[in-house]
């Protein structure tokens, strides 16, 4: 789960000035792991973000505490205790957002098994999660617009400016026949409410990754308004870039390839070449999914 930040440009290790999407991993923290013996599949359940304490409702706050081992809760609430020496936690130990994620079973036992060694038995995410070049599918909930004419939600070219035409200008004009079949038929692009829907772009490719702030950069278009979450996932369209959940989840601050069990997969992207008669065009080349810094362009 990420907060969105805004958009910007960033050159990237070919000189190329690339339009992004910056996203904050604020927070991120397994809160429950379900197994397929018991629910009858296998997920992970992630809370990000943190309310205020002014803004925690009691459910939320029992709910967190019933995630977590009875004696890491106790120790926990008694170190909030020496250091505030009041009977309340600090900001933010309730999630602002919890989204479920599937993954498989194997996925899960690991994830578990990572989980209930942590301290307060809460396994922490971070932007460490992602790799540069990785693809990610990114779901948020569009800006909404309110009311509006089909000319701005359907893109109607309009009717003429003059010759006959009398404060329609913006008007859809007919919607159907006469007598036969005598009604409007189904969808039928009028006007109406635009925007506030959930949709997800796939195949983004990150384009860098900054651990200390816990922002990860995307290339491209993110649905959503500034400050919305978007939950990001492993792309569904390259299966042979696509990492499990339990890859990589401690490992945000050893910078080791989060990508584990066979060689590091490559990624095809146009650089720059030099042809036959010396000229310089755009070919296809090939690198390592590693840090930009790092990264060699391989013979064709």
């Amino acid at each position: 789960m990420c907060i969105k930040v805004g958009c910007t440009q960033v050159w990237d290790e070919w000189g190329i000035l690339q339009p992004v999407t910056v996203l904050h991993a604020d927070r991120n923290r397994v809160l429950q792991v379900k197994r397929f013996g018991k629910e009858g599949y296998a997920s992970v359940q992630v809370g990000a973000g943190g309310r205020k304490k002014k803004n925690e409702r009691k459910p939320d706050v029992e709910r967190v505490k019933g995630f977590m081992d009875r004696d890491k809760w106790n120790a926990h609430a008694k170190r909030t205790l020496e250091e505030y020496g009041l009977e309340v936690w600090e900001d933010g130990f309730v999630p602002d957002i919890v989204r479920e994620f599937r993954v498989h079973e194997g996925v899960a036992e690991v994830v578990e098994g990572m989980r209930e060694e942590d301290e307060d038995n809460i396994l922490r995410l971070g932007a460490g999660q992602f790799v540069v070049g990785q693809k990610i599918d990114a779901s948020g909930t569009t800006k909404g617009k309110g009311f509006q004419g089909v000319m701005k939600k359907h893109g109607f070219k309009g009717q003429p400016a003059t010759h006959g035409v009398s404060k329609t200008h913006r008007h859809a004009g007919s919607t159907g026949q006469c007598q036969d079949p005598g009604r409007v038929f189904k969808g039928k692009k009028m006007a109406g409410r635009m925007g506030g829907e959930r949709r997800t772009v796939q195949n983004l490719e990150v384009i860098a990754v900054d651990r200390g702030r816990e922002l990860v950069y995307v290339k491209g278009q993110v649905p959503g308004p500034k400050g919305g979450w978007i939950e990001v996932r492993d792309s569904k369209k390259l299966n042979g870039l696509s990492g499990d959940l339990a890859k990589g989840v401690n490992e945000v601050n050893d910078g080791d390839d989060i990508y584990e069990g066979g060689e590091v997969p490559l990624v095809f992207k146009r650089v720059k070449g030099v042809d036959g008669s010396g000229r310089e065009v755009w070919v296809k080349g090939k690198r390592k999914l590693e840090d930009p810094k790092q990264e060699e362009i391989l013979d064709m």
